[in-house]
């Protein structure tokens, strides 16, 4: 990996998060064009987020590139897909549920990165990353809300 690729990806319009892969096997993202830097005439980029800013030379970088869908986007179609609809609800890694009661009320970005589910009067922006399943809901909860 060099720092003409990693340029590349960086600067891509529209930018897309991507993920480099070190050859110890580590993984880290960058979600944003401005999370890594690449300085001029260097094998080194940087990678910085809220909590932490990792140094890497580029030598040690085995794979650069866009994640793949993570699985709960299938999940999501798929019940998307169920005639009639059936509500769902999607259970976060964080242990949140979010209640889908129609197919109105959700939206997949183009990229399969980012969930919208409308809660009511609020839109909640959900990294599909961090979706961990999909959950039939009961049918009590299937009906219309109060």
């Amino acid at each position: 990996m060099n720092v003409a690729q990693l340029r590349n990806l960086k600067e891509a319009v529209p930018f897309r998060p991507f993920e480099l892969r070190t050859v110890d096997g580590r993984v880290f993202r960058v979600p944003a064009a401005d999370s890594i830097w690449l300085p001029n005439a260097s094998t080194t980029c940087v990678i910085g987020s809220d909590s932490a800013v990792v140094l890497l030379d580029t030598a040690h970088i085995a794979a650069a590139g866009y994640p793949t869908a993570p699985e709960c986007i299938g999940e999501i179609k798929k019940a998307l897909g169920t005639k009639p609809f059936q509500p769902f609800a999607l259970r976060m890694t964080s242990g949140e549920k979010f209640d889908v009661l129609s197919k109105e009320a959700i939206a997949l970005s183009p990229v399969n990165d980012t969930v919208i589910v409308a809660d009511g009067e609020k839109l909640r922006i959900l990294e599909a990353a961090l979706i961990k399943c999909v959950e039939a809901l009961s049918p009590e909860r299937s009906g219309p809300r109060d």
